[in-house]
């Protein structure tokens, strides 16, 4: 089902189908085929499908130089390991779904795990060469928790977590993005279909609501400090853990990247006349480059109602009713 290179770093799903048997199209969370060539060692997990429970167990092989992983089904469904009797399908697929959970799970955020990264970002990268697609990375660092657990506990960097966990599970916009927990203070999104324009757009306003937490009153002499960083594959590929620390070593600058420029740009030089809010700008810049209410609301991670509702102000403070009534006025007045 599963091959690796011979140094275990790069996972190729050469099956495609091998989640089939299962009734689903997607790879499923909880991998343990690559997760078992990654550890070097047998991977089990259970599954209901067919009207059975099935222990699947994931073995590594060796051979010629390349590792394999071989999936053994066993049908449990009499065996007591996981009571169905009497129950629907829906209570057996939960019950189930809650016991991988806590496989791939942080306990803590509820958001993804490393065993999840091991598993899932191979397959990711392996998809998006496959589908000539491309496939972001954003890493999330808090530098300082450390220091903030010393300085004020265990309670307060745990509410850190959790407040950053909160914000950044929202940019998980289609079922194939995903947002995971790696390593205590890090955090990574991957994103399908995101461009570099887009990511730092998307940079910015994780910036933007990363840096409004704060400590409590008592502490809020000590600043929370992070870093973002994200790298995109376009047509190539690479291991995941080089995927890992390229989007760590290409850090966001909010003042002086692209995404910080435009947004200057935005307030002192193409808007100076109206009082746009910082999302009205925002929302008035890519109306600028012509897209649509569905493509604003995808780039800002905001619905439908609310785009109409920004350019509803837009057009009311630059006393337009249209797009192009908006456009030609702002070329005007440049």
């Amino acid at each position: 089902l599963f091959k690796s290179k011979k140094n275990f770093e790069k996972t190729l799903d050469i099956s495609k189908k091998c989640y089939g048997f299962l009734n689903s199209k997607m790879a499923c969370e909880n991998c343990v085929s690559t997760r078992a060539i990654h550890n070097g060692k047998p991977i089990v997990k259970i599954e209901y499908a067919n009207q059975n429970v099935y222990l699947i167990t994931a073995v590594p092989i060796e051979q010629e130089g390349s590792r394999y992983a071989i999936e053994l089904f066993k049908d449990i469904t009499n065996d007591g390991v996981i009571d169905v009797e009497g129950k629907e399908v829906g209570e057996i697929r939960q019950l189930i779904e809650r016991k991988n959970n806590m496989i791939v799970r942080d306990a803590f955020t509820r958001i993804f795990n490393e065993n999840y990264i091991n598993s899932q970002l191979p397959h990711d990268i392996y998809k998006a060469q496959e589908e000539n697609r491309k496939l972001a990375l954003f890493l999330i660092s808090i530098r300082n928790l450390k220091v903030i657990n010393n300085l004020f506990g265990l309670r307060v960097g745990d509410g850190i977590i959790k407040k950053y966990s909160k914000v950044i599970k929202n940019y998980s916009r289609n079922p194939e993005d995903w947002t995971a927990r790696c390593g205590g203070t890090e955090f990574i999104i991957v994103l399908y279909d995101v461009d570099t324009k887009q990511a730092y757009r998307i940079c910015k306003r994780i910036y933007d609501k990363l840096y409004k937490i704060e400590l409590d009153s008592k502490q809020r002499s000590t600043k929370i400090e992070f870093d973002i960083g994200f790298h995109i594959l376009d047509g190539k590929t690479m291991t995941a853990d080089d995927f890992l620390l390229a989007a760590g070593r290409n850090i966001y600058q909010n003042a002086d990247d692209p995404a910080g420029k435009k947004t200057v740009m935005a307030s002192t030089e193409i808007f100076p006349k109206f009082l746009f809010t910082e999302r009205e700008q925002e929302v008035a810049l890519l109306l600028l480059e012509g897209k649509s209410n569905s493509e604003i609301a995808q780039s800002l991670f905001i619905g439908l109602s609310t785009v109409k509702k920004h350019i509803s102000g837009i057009f009311n403070k630059t006393l337009v009713k249209s797009r192009s009534e908006f456009i030609v006025k702002i070329k005007e007045q440049k």
